[in-house]
């Protein structure tokens, strides 16, 4: 059950708002009177809604109030108030409330506030749950991520900085990426920026990891390190780029296993020349050439089985395909992500293990494979529960030595938690549309009520009292009751002229004696029978009826006059 603190000086106000809130099921705290009251009720209570007066002790105590409670605590609040000052309300926007309402509460108002603060409330510390958790997953990741805005200065790096390149976060923040790189790299990250940026904004695919680069970052002992290095666009609300994100990994190994496998088949090459042009002078130097071939053979082995172990250590999946797209080799990564054996997708064509609707896009993908380009793509993968897996897609062509088409290898990114987090996000957001417009429905319904309200009570007060009042004041009456029936009218007229002015004035053109005899018209009274009540000749009365109807509008029309009159009580 929510619990509900309510502040406020006024007792009416508190005891109306107490019941109301009963009503609703809510669990009321305090009440409190002061802004000081209210402080210490919200840090004792810790209420999960705030309905604060503005005008406490002075005409700003409940905006202070409530600065120093959203401050401290996070609480939500609705402001109630009779204030309706341009000064007063920017003052209370200050504090970000849930909800502003005016006196006097209306139940429905209250209630939808109520409601739509508690869900807002609610959503808020889902985001920042996930905020929470995204941020655990950044500061453990060995991986640097990092966002930057679109000058390219930093606004977040990862503590795995500090492994990285030796410089805390703290170091970073406000810095633009270009001190960091070799002057080589830098142009090259640039061009990736532009090529990101432009694509950003032609396309809506925001959050999305673009090519990556090897670049060469400078630590902060002056030591250089080979990186892999990614980014990506973020989107604002009107879908403009705003800030850009990345992912920078360490690949000084591979690049120095990278090198000595460069290094041993060029040295491989040298000595199969050699030993050839011996063979040909000795069978002698044949035996020794095939131990030494044998020998370099294990080196290789050795390599390969580096590479391998490698390749298995890897977060993300890796596959390879021969040039058919049968499944040649997949990593653990890849297998724990589909939830099949080695031996049950070897030999096995690579869109086996893919949802339907992404068959046409692995089809292309591996057309374009043969022609060389290596563009990441989103597919949906199948695990063995039947479960979808979405993931981002980097692949890599293998070409022969005549470039003919050898196969493909591919690293597979799994993005399921991200695609989740965004469709639930999607759909909260479109849930508390719903519940605006609604509201906004309910508030322009009672406004029309109330008019509606408003007109027939001042239509009333002209057609059904005034009338006799000016007939009581052709009487003799003595002095005093003179006195009190001008009082009377005087009342009365104080109580509806405050929303007169903006009602229909259909009858305000009508003397009082017309409105008297169309009153008795409404009753269903002949002309004779209102000559007999007014005192009048019967002539005297149908003049009036002619007149009537002129001032209505309907003069020479076969309409019943009767029947017009009481179409205004509907």
């Amino acid at each position: 059950m929510p619990r509900i603190l309510v502040v406020d000086d006024e007792p009416i106000i508190l005891m109306v708002l107490e019941s109301q809130l009963t009503q609703m099921g809510h669990d009321i705290v305090g009440p409190a009177t002061t802004g000081e009251e209210a402080f210490q009720i919200a840090d004792a209570k810790k209420p999960d809604l705030i309905l604060m007066d503005i005008a406490l002790s002075s005409r700003y105590d409940g905006i202070i109030a409530a600065r120093q409670i959203y401050d401290q605590f996070r609480i939500p609040i609705i402001f109630i108030t009779g204030h309706k000052e341009d000064d007063v309300i920017e003052m209370a926007k200050e504090c970000m409330p849930a909800a502003y309402i005016t006196k006097p509460i209306e139940f429905g108002q209250l209630k939808a506030s109520i409601e739509i603060a508690l869900y807002r409330r609610e959503i808020e510390n889902r985001l920042h749950e996930t905020e929470n958790r995204f941020r655990l997953i950044a500061e453990h990741s060995s991986d640097v991520i990092w966002t930057a805005d679109l000058n390219l200065k930093l606004t977040y790096i990862s503590p795995s900085v500090k492994t990285l390149l030796e410089f805390s976060p703290d170091e970073f923040m406000g810095q633009k990426l270009e001190w960091i790189f070799s002057p080589q790299s830098f142009k090259a990250v640039m061009k990736l920026y532009t090529l990101e940026l432009k694509r950003g904004m032609r396309f809506q695919n925001t959050g999305n990891i673009g090519n990556s680069l090897e670049l060469e970052l400078i630590k902060k002992s002056g030591a250089k390190i080979w990186t892999e290095f990614r980014i990506g666009i973020l989107r604002d609300e009107e879908d403009r780029p705003k800030t850009i994100f990345g992912i920078t990994r360490d690949i000084t190994t591979r690049k120095k296993a990278e090198a000595e496998i460069k290094k041993a088949k060029s040295e491989l090459e040298i000595k199969i020349k050699k030993r050839t042009a011996e063979l040909e002078l000795t069978n002698q130097d044949l035996q020794r050439l095939l131990n030494e071939y044998q020998q370099i053979e294990r080196e290789l082995r050795e390599s390969e089985k580096k590479y391998r172990s490698l390749v298995e250590t890897m977060n993300d999946g890796f596959v390879l395909c021969d040039q058919n797209g049968g499944i040649a080799y997949a990593n653990k990564a890849y297998l724990q992500m589909i939830r099949y054996s080695q031996n049950e997708v070897l030999g096995h064509p690579y869109s086996d293990f893919c949802h339907k609707e992404s068959m046409g896009v692995v089809s292309k993908q591996k057309e374009l494979r043969k022609k060389g380009i290596k563009d990441p793509y989103e597919i949906t993968m199948v695990n063995k529960e039947g479960q979808n897996i979405y993931c981002i897609v980097s692949p890599q062509a293998i070409f022969g030595e005549k470039d003919e088409f050898k196969g493909s290898f591919s690293t597979i990114t799994d993005i399921s938690n991200l695609k989740k987090t965004e469709e639930e996000l999607k759909v909260k957001s479109a849930h508390l549309q719903e519940l605006n417009t609604a509201l906004k429905i309910l508030l322009e319904r009672r406004d029309e009520d109330r008019h509606t309200m408003e007109e027939r009570i001042l239509y009333n007060v002209k057609t059904r009292i005034i009338p006799h009042l000016e007939k009581v004041k052709q009487a003799n009456l003595t002095d005093r009751l003179s006195a009190y029936l001008q009082v009377i009218e005087s009342q009365l007229m104080d109580l509806v002229s405050p929303f007169a002015r903006e009602l229909s004035t259909k009858f305000l053109d009508l003397t009082p004696t017309e409105i008297q005899i169309a009153n008795y018209i409404k009753e269903g009274r002949s002309s004779k029978e209102i000559s007999g009540l007014l005192g009048v000749a019967k002539c005297t009365v149908d003049t009036h009826r002619n007149q009537i109807r002129k001032k209505l509008k309907i003069s020479g029309r076969t309409e019943n006059l009767r029947s017009y009159l009481l179409s205004f009580d509907k």
